[in-house]
């Protein structure tokens, strides 16, 4: 056939229309067919059929339609998707339609109200291993927009300078529910959510991604740098959320009616030049939920380094959050405006303001704020304290079995405790209603013999049991990497009670061997292994999240998360 459409046209159901390189200019419809169109990396896996194969929509409308109640037999592989234009979806529009998208490049396209690459209306497509570039849209979803109900499995994606006034990346609203998952969202802009923006009953699952150097800007008080929460309810989990910038929330914004659960991520480095909250701001009028995170280097200009809350009061627990800064008050988290959070577990150490440098992990700017601290290490307790809520103001009533010691971090870069930290054991005992995960942010054992640390960090040792039981006759349980994240490199110790065959393995987040790293008889007493991030054909691999398996004697001793930044 001289076009894909012809192609698509006299097809039949469990067909495949296979489209050699070139440029196709056209716009396509599926006409509810349960079909393939691919290009030849369908048949082949070789990627440079990909880049070859150009679907090019003319600026005229929608690139590719799916409004005919495609099933999730209806796949579009292996396509470059360019120019297209419309109100809604200039790359893809997708009404009521649940077709897989997988292994395709959109680039350049654009819509004048929603979704420059692909606008998802009650569908529940699959949307993996894509490249988004360069797409634009006016209202909401640079990349990727999802409305009524929108279940879409959004999975290891890359999404770079994508534009958009509402999420820059990504735009969920109007109770759709999507699973973002093993992305990398970098370097996108918008008004509000420069990567991912999440509105008016929402409650996507965000995990396992890189959301990093995205910007909120363009008038005063741009919000979310990261992730923008209105209303919505996410949860966001164990990703790695760093140098994004806005002027309110640089890491992650939440507002309005949400219950954010906000756990097992590090927040890092991102930075505020507004009202304030370098890594989250709070101003929800529900309940949000901040555990277990590691909440560090983030950077406000203005209020609250690490967090800022605003009439709002999140319940904290086991969190780090060190080494944050801001220009006026409240390096470690300021409260504004009857913000009374409830805060178990955590550290608050290293946190700074002002010029010259002064400590200031707490900041009370009313006194109608009265925080509850349980069970926490603040570096100089009370004196750590300040403003109109602090002193005599403060409930003493609100601070109780808190300590105020050096938590004695591993390194500067790690934020596990050393054998010697004051924080091992020293958590509350009672951890009902604390919503704590089994693990730690490690994945470690968080609670063990009804005991529990302060921070996000759990502190292993030999006498520790493995979830999965195993025998720890030869391994010890001081184990890890060093750095995490790293680049280019880092080193994976552990630590043998005995002599044994020690062999480590590294996986991508699919569950595929990148690299045998090692298998050889090793000594009793502490090893280190270099780990250059290749692969087992030496080739520098890619950004992302990685694991790596220790296993000794032929059995599993422990696995472990590991990211490559670049």
């Amino acid at each position: 056939q001289s076009t894909i459409q012809e192609g698509i046209n006299v097809a039949v159901d469990g067909d495949t229309v296979l489209v050699h390189p070139g440029a196709y200019i056209e716009n396509i419809n599926f006409n509810g067919k349960e079909i393939t169109v691919a290009s030849l990396f369908f048949t082949t896996q070789d990627t440079t059929y990909i880049s070859q194969t150009i679907i090019d929509g003319n600026e005229s409308e929608s690139v590719v339609l799916f409004n005919n109640e495609e099933s999730s037999e209806a796949s579009l592989i292996g396509l470059t998707i360019i120019n297209g234009y419309n109100e809604n979806g200039g790359g893809i529009y997708c009404w009521y339609s649940n077709p897989k998208l997988i292994n395709n490049i959109f680039m350049n396209n654009n819509a004048d109200d929603s979704g420059g690459a692909i606008y998802i209306w009650g569908a529940n497509p699959v949307i993996e291993n894509n490249t988004f570039t360069n797409n634009y849209s006016n209202e909401y979803g640079g990349a990727i927009y999802c409305i009524y109900g929108a279940e879409p499995q959004i999975s290891n994606n890359t999404f770079t300078n994508n534009e958009s006034y509402y999420g820059g990346a990504i735009t969920c609203i109007e109770y759709s529910n999507a699973l973002i998952q093993g992305n990398i969202i970098d370097n996108n802009l918008a008004f509000r959510g420069g990567g991912i923006f999440c509105y008016l009953f929402s409650n996507p699952i965000i995990e396992n991604n890189i959301i990093s150097n995205n910007i909120a800007d363009g008038e005063n008080q741009s919000p979310g740098g990261g992730i923008f929460i209105d209303s919505a309810s996410p949860i966001i989990s164990e990703n790695n959320i760093y140098q994004n910038f806005a002027n309110r929330g640089a890491g992650i914004f939440c507002t309005g009616l949400s219950e954010a659960i906000i756990i097992n991520n590090f927040i890092q480095n991102n930075d505020s030049d507004w009202t304030g909250g370098g890594g989250i701001f709070c101003n929800s009028q529900l309940e949000l939920k901040i555990i277990q995170n590691v909440i560090t280097g983030n950077n406000s200009e203005y209020y609250g380094g690490g967090i800022y809350c605003y009439s709002s009061s999140p319940l904290i627990v086991n969190n780090t959050i060190s080494e944050n800064y801001s220009y006026y008050h409240g390096g470690g988290i300021y409260c504004e405006w009857y913000s009374s959070p409830i805060i178990y577990n955590t550290i608050f150490w290293g946190n700074e303001y002002g010029w010259p440098l002064n400590n200031n992990q707490v900041y009370l700017n009313n006194d109608n704020c009265n925080p509850f601290f349980y069970y926490c290490d603040i570096q100089d307790g009370f004196n750590g304290f300040g403003g109109g809520g602090a002193g005599a103001n403060y409930n003493p009533n609100n601070y109780q079995n808190n300590i105020q010691s050096n938590p004695i971090f591993v390194s500067s870069t790690d934020w596990s405790l050393q054998a010697i930290s004051p924080c091992i054991n020293a958590g509350i005992l009672d951890t009902s209603g604390l919503y704590l995960p089994e693990l730690d942010i490690a994945g470690n054992p968080r609670i063990v013999d009804n005991i529990i640390d302060i921070g996000a960090y759990e502190y292993q040792d030999e006498n520790i049991t493995d979830i999965s039981d195993v025998d720890l006759a030869s391994f010890s349980r001081q184990y890890g990497n060093y750095p995490n994240p790293f680049n280019p490199t880092t080193n994976i110790y552990f630590t043998l009670i005995k002599a044994c065959n020690v062999n480590i393995e590294i996986f991508n987040i699919k569950g595929r061997i990148v690299k045998k790293l090692i298998n050889n008889n090793m000594d009793i007493g502490y090893h280190s292994i270099l780990w250059d991030g290749t692969s087992d054909n030496n080739k520098q691999i890619s950004s992302g999240i990685y694991f790596y398996k220790i296993i000794v004697n032929g059995e599993t001793k422990t696995l472990q998360k590991c990211i490559l930044l670049k």
